[in-house]
């Protein structure tokens, strides 16, 4: 590997370290039970393109429920979700047109408030 792709590699380690992305942002999402990976879940947006990957679930699928990047807090937001949807471990989804959320994934398809936490009835 030349000097320049070194430079770049190291670069983007660096800034990936330091929360920082040069193709948007990236999310991840782990729950782990007695050292297993109960569900790995990542996503990206780049551009108003974001790209779902339901990488493992002990249930077979992600349940996924997207809010605004500015509603994070149950009791501070009212919002709906932007979008609520499932994949099935393995599969991967692009949706078109939106940007500036936050993602929360789960085992199962009980509701998630804006603080990631299931919400009471």
């Amino acid at each position: 590997m030349n000097f320049f792709a070194q430079l770049v590699t190291w670069l983007q380690m660096l800034l990936s370290m330091a929360g920082v992305s040069l193709f948007g942002t990236e999310y991840s999402s782990k729950i782990s039970d007695n050292h297993h990976t109960a569900l790995y879940s990542t996503a990206t947006e780049y551009k108003g393109v974001a790209t779902f990957n339901c990488r493992e679930s002990n249930t077979g699928v992600c349940h996924y429920t997207l809010y605004s990047e500015a509603c994070t807090q149950a009791d501070a937001c009212n919002e709906k979700p932007m979008r609520v949807f499932t994949l099935k471990r393995g599969e991967s989804k692009k949706v078109e047109g939106i940007s500036k959320f936050h993602p929360c994934v789960s085992l199962d398809a009980n509701p998630l408030g804006p603080d990631c936490e299931g919400l009471t009835p």
